[in-house]
C-alpha cells in the first residue's frame, strides 16, 4: 500500500486536520475504526466526481474495461465491448481466438495475439488527450497499447514506451503485473507538442512531426510489430488538448476509480 499512516482521533472526534500538505499535490485517505481486538475495513475518502470533460462533445471514444454492462462474452472471451461516449464506436472481434480475456472488474487481457477494433478509422484532429489504466503482463519490444492514439512500442529491455509520431517520448513504466495510469497530450497548436505522463510522474515532452492520425484497434499492431501481452482496464481519448487544471481533474478522477494507486 502507499498509505503511511498519520495519526489517530479519538472516540467521538469529527474532524481531523492534516497539516504539511503540498499545494498542486493529490492526496488520498483512508481510515480505519478499531476496538481492542479488531478493526474494520479501511474506508476511502469520499468518491471523485466524474470531471466534466468526461460528457464533452469532444470525448470521441469512451472505453470502461471494468464495466460488465458494456462487454459481450463468449465462453469468457470479449467479443464486444460498448462506446460510452454515445459515439456508438464499439469495438469487436468476430475471430474467437483473437478475442481478448475478460478479467471482470479488472478489465480485458490481450496475451500476444487478442485485439478488439472497428473498421472505421478514427478521424485525425490533431489536438487530444487520452487517459488510460493499463498493466504490461510480459514485456516484448514493439508491442503496441491502442495504435497510434496512445502509444506505441514497448522497449522491452528499458521498460519504456513511447508515442507515435515524430520524436518518441519515452517514459518508464512500473514492472510486469503493475497496473498504472496514461495521460498522453497532443498540442497541435503550440508546434505539436506531445506530452506523455506516466501515473503522476514528471511529464516528457517532445515535438512531433504532425497531426497524430488515431487509428481504430485496442492492443492494437504498428505495422507488423505485434500485439500487447497485457491489460487494460479504461481508455478514453477527447478531441482537445486540456488544460493543466482538467488534465489534474481527470487523472484525479482516474487514479481513484481504477485504483491505480491502491
Amino acid at each position: 500500500s502507499i498509505f503511511t499512516e498519520h495519526g489517530t482521533a479519538s472516540f467521538g472526534d469529527e474532524a481531523y486536520s492534516v497539516t504539511e500538505l503540498t499545494d498542486g499535490v493529490v492526496y488520498y485517505f483512508r481510515v480505519v475504526a478499531y476496538s481492542g481486538t479488531n478493526e474494520s475495513d479501511p474506508i476511502t475518502a469520499d468518491a471523485c466526481t466524474i470531471p466534466s470533460k468526461f460528457y464533452a462533445e469532444t470525448v470521441q471514444i469512451w472505453f470502461d474495461f471494468t464495466d460488465a454492462s458494456l462487454k459481450t462474452l463468449v465462453d469468457e472471451r470479449v467479443s464486444q465491448v460498448n462506446d460510452k461516449s454515445g459515439n456508438d464506436y464499439h469495438i469487436t472481434m468476430g475471430s474467437a481466438s483473437y478475442r481478448p480475456y475478460d478479467l471482470g472488474v479488472n478489465g480485458i487481457q490481450g496475451q500476444g495475439a487478442q485485439r478488439l477494433g472497428n473498421a472505421t478509422a478514427l478521424p485525425s484532429t490533431g489536438d487530444y488527450s487520452c487517459f488510460a489504466v493499463l498493466r504490461v503482463d510480459e514485456f516484448e519490444t514493439g508491442r503496441t497499447f491502442l495504435e497510434s492514439v496512445l502509444t506505441t512500442y514497448l522497449d522491452g529491455s528499458t521498460h519504456k514506451i513511447r508515442q507515435l509520431g515524430g520524436n518518441p517520448v519515452n517514459a518508464a513504466i512500473p514492472d510486469d503485473g503493475e497496473w498504472f495510469m496514461v495521460t498522453s497530450v497532443v498540442n497541435e497548436s503550440v508546434g505539436g507538442l506531445d506530452t506523455l505522463q506516466i501515473n503522476n510522474g514528471t511529464a516528457v515532452t517532445a515535438t512531433n512531426n504532425g497531426n497524430q492520425n488515431p487509428i481504430n484497434t485496442v492492443f492494437g499492431k504498428a505495422n507488423s510489430t505485434g500485439y500487447i501481452k497485457g491489460s487494460a482496464k479504461f481508455i478514453i481519448l477527447i478531441n482537445e488538448a486540456l488544460e493543466s487544471t482538467d488534465i489534474a481533474k481527470c487523472q484525479t478522477y482516474v487514479n481513484w476509480k481504477y485504483e491505480v494507486f491502491f
